[in-house]
């Protein structure tokens, strides 16, 4: 069996885990209220006491999901929920606390509690921000693709199918986008954002048309253009710099079935994102110019208006939090 792996930006310690399996389990709230606090490290493992012969049969996973978090009790016990359902069962999980002051960890374990058939690993980054976690979850990845998430996004029961399908069916493919739809949208404005962001991934096939909680990559494309590293980009917009590197290696591919639901945090990001002129000048840039365009002329604008990426971190409105 292999080691369960803790990370933080401080030391690498390696501990026994068991891999565990997913089903709902009523009055999760309350059982959260009990279980003992985790201060420092989230250093509880969870697992089954012994693997069965069911467990052994499981599939070898295909893609890796990671899904950093920071704060997100009320939310991430849905996410989950949604990535438990999932019909093809060929990934294995990685969630990373990002130094979390609430009992996000705690839930998560418990909803995570029965998982037999997916393997699943808690990591802990403690340098804030969503880059610095995302680049711990992203550290050893096994398998062939890999996925980031967000802890406040539903992911509908063919999402993890709908990524291998789609790297299976473009082998030219480097990333694979999800089409993310607001909450808040009916389901006739769902069907115009699907179709409009599948048009607009059509007449600007190099450019990002979707952010973290909805993407895929090509392992190897994605180290080969250095994945997410704030030595190279420390800023927001992480999501959409990253694809300009990867797309560098082959096609970003979009599908009008391949979507995802985020929370109704996502209605005001104008504390934490680029300005209409720059959104403009994206759209118009040309490929062999977006290198410019990220590391020379956002990054300064960026830098001057401290956009950094641990705002990302503490824009975000929480659970319970006042308006």
């Amino acid at each position: 069996m292999k080691p369960f792996i803790e990370a933080s930006s401080e030391s690498f310690r390696e501990r026994p885990v068991m891999d565990v399996a997913f089903r709902q389990r009523p009055g999760r709230d309350s059982e959260a209220a009990h279980l003992p606090a985790t201060a420092g490290h989230a250093n509880t493992v969870i697992g089954a006491a012994a693997r069965t012969a069911a467990d052994w049969l499981a599939p070898q996973p295909l893609i890796t999901l990671v899904l950093p978090f920071y704060n997100e009790a009320g939310y991430i016990e849905r996410t989950l929920e949604s990535l438990a359902h999932q019909k093809d069962r060929r990934f294995s999980l990685v969630l990373v606390d990002n130094a979390s002051t609430d009992d996000s960890q705690a839930r998560a374990a418990i909803v995570c509690a029965a998982l037999s058939d997916i393997a699943i690993r808690f990591l802990y980054e403690s340098k804030l921000g969503k880059i610095h976690a995302l680049a711990t979850g992203l550290a050893r990845i096994e398998t062939p693709y890999l996925a980031t998430l967000d802890a406040d996004t539903w992911y509908p029961p063919d999402y993890v199918g709908n990524c291998i399908r789609l790297f299976r069916e473009n082998p030219d493919a480097t990333a694979v986008m999800a089409i993310g739809l607001s909450c808040s949208l009916g389901s006739g404005a769902r069907r115009r954002v699907l179709r409009t962001t599948k048009l607009r991934s059509r007449l600007l096939p190099a450019k990002c048309h979707s952010g973290a909680y909805a993407q895929s990559f090509r392992t190897r494309a994605f180290r080969a253009a250095g994945g997410y590293d704030a030595a190279i980009w420390n800023f927001v917009l992480e999501d959409h710099e990253i694809v300009h590197r990867v797309a560098r290696f082959g096609r970003l591919v979009y599908d009008t079935g391949h979507f995802c639901v985020t929370s109704d945090r996502r209605e005001d990001r104008a504390g934490v994102s680029w300005s209409l002129s720059e959104r403009l000048l994206y759209a118009a840039m040309p490929a062999a110019m977006l290198n410019w365009y990220f590391h020379s002329f956002l990054l300064s604008r960026f830098a001057r208006r401290k956009l950094f990426n641990l705002n990302l971190r503490t824009f975000a409105r929480r659970p319970g939090a006042p308006v």
